[in-house]
């Protein structure tokens, strides 16, 4: 691991020492970020249909993406906490065993969606000149989750031994490949990977194969004793119960999350096309924000991570609550700096009045939304970091669905607010529980919790 690079944290303690894991991960996000939004551009050009049509099957491959990240989520916790203790028999054992749980998960996931996925379709009311498209990116992005859990796998390793840099040039790569096939999907004559949204989806399929394989390649020979120890195929019950223990939590409340973004998008599909659409451009748009408070998360898991390994929670505590600051009034200044270079933006996407003065509004609605979502990505991170897993998909699920849902049907549908009164009440459920984790942060009941 880059001894140098945790040291210099432990020793300085301020915002600083966060840039050079930061920095890294930043990039990957961008380019993470990237894949999907230049998939809706490119599709843009091609119709707005398409781009609904990806826009409601990602709603449900993402949660596919969130059970992946259970296993993920539990290896990141307990491998950051072993690397701050220096624990390495332990470390070799999570490392080997998260791995084949992920590709079995991922496994499954395939099966379900082929299965199940035109069912899905139809409970979140999808229109139905959406539904082949969106059936279509389902069973080829459903298969392509096998290579992705095996990128997240390593990814984690990696971020974990705080090499961010690889997993930045993997993304980079990554991207770039599924750019460069969307592009001759959309904007050429060639047809060998498809046309339209099927041509999409298999470049989205080979981007990620190659870069598991990289993965796969990197990991031999950086990690050399680690890999040799992964071929030997030996499940650790112990291991496995601990992954699942601080994973599962962490996971549901990402899961929870999306699902009541599920539920959120099968009311606003009922407004009917402009507003999905409306939606799927204005999410983009945003999302280069949201990627900034996901990067801001994962450096601050790895960091608080070690800290506490290392036994200096005091020091954790300060850190995350610094971090929190800065990381919500940067986000809040890059929100308001978007909306008002919005009017220009979203003519890239499409030239639609209706849609055009829906996004425009949306955006400005999100200045309000960023920073909330930004402090609920950095304190939930650092609160699973401590091992404090189940306040937060606690929290999550009561605000989502005694709050969250049922007021977005009452305010969007029956007193006819529409899409913006659904991006309201979801302003107010960020911001609820962004004050509740902030004071389980400071109360400081994670600081008795030992994983290791």
């Amino acid at each position: 691991m880059k001894i140098e690079t945790f040291n210099k944290i432990q020793e300085k303690n301020n915002i600083l020492a966060f840039f050079p894991i930061f920095i890294p991960i930043l990039i990957e996000q961008f380019f993470q970020t990237l894949i999907g939004n230049v998939d809706i551009l490119l599709l843009s050009q091609y119709s707005d249909d398409g781009v609904a049509a990806v826009g409601i099957a990602n709603q449900i491959i993402v949660i596919g993406s969130m059970i992946l990240s259970i296993v993920s989520i539990g290896t990141l916790i307990l491998l950051s906490q072993l690397c701050g203790a220096s624990n390495i028999y332990k470390t070799k054992l999570v490392i080997k065993n998260s791995i084949y749980l992920n590709l079995a998960i991922s496994f499954g996931l395939f099966i379900f969606l082929i299965v199940f996925g035109e069912t899905f379709l139809k409970l979140i009311q999808t229109p139905k000149n959406l539904n082949e498209y969106a059936n279509t990116y389902i069973k080829i992005v459903g298969f392509s989750l096998i290579f992705q859990s095996i990128m997240t796998s390593f990814a984690t390793v990696f971020r974990s031994f705080t090499y961010v840099k690889y997993i930045m040039n993997i993304s980079i790569i990554v991207n770039i490949l599924n750019i460069i096939g969307s592009g001759l999907v959309v904007l050429t004559p060639i047809t060998i990977l498809g046309k339209g949204v099927e041509g999409v989806a298999n470049a989205t399929l080979i981007s990620r194969v190659i870069g598991a394989s990289i993965y796969v390649y990197l990991f031999a020979r950086v990690f050399e004793d680690y890999f040799i120890d992964i071929l030997k195929v030996k499940l650790d019950f112990s291991s496995i119960k601990s992954i699942f223990k601080l994973g599962l939590p962490s996971g549901m409340e990402s899961i929870s999350y999306n699902v009541s973004q599920t539920l959120l998008t099968s009311i606003i599909a009922g407004f009917g096309s402009v507003a999905v659409t409306s939606k799927i451009y204005a999410q983009t748009m945003t999302s280069y924000v949201f990627m900034i408070s996901s990067a801001i998360s994962l450096a601050i898991q790895v960091i608080i991570g070690r800290l506490i390994g290392s036994d200096l929670k005091e020091k954790a505590s300060k850190y995350g609550c610094d971090v929190l600051y800065k990381g919500v009034s940067g986000v809040f200044l890059i929100s308001l700096i978007l909306a008002l270079l919005s009017k220009n933006l979203v003519g890239i996407f499409t030239d639609n009045k209706s849609i055009v003065t829906l996004v425009i509004n949306l955006v400005f609605l999100s200045v309000l939304l960023e920073p909330a979502r930004a402090a609920n990505c950095i304190l939930i991170a650092g609160l699973n970091s401590a091992g404090d897993v189940k306040f937060p998909v606690a929290v999550g699920i009561i605000v989502t669905y005694i709050i969250t849902v049922p007021m977005s049907y009452i305010i969007g549908i029956k007193l006819g607010y529409g899409i913006q009164g659904i991006w309201f009440v979801s302003i107010v459920d960020e911001w609820i529980r962004a004050t509740i984790f902030y004071l389980r942060w400071k109360k400081g009941n994670w600081k008795n919790i030992d994983i290791i």
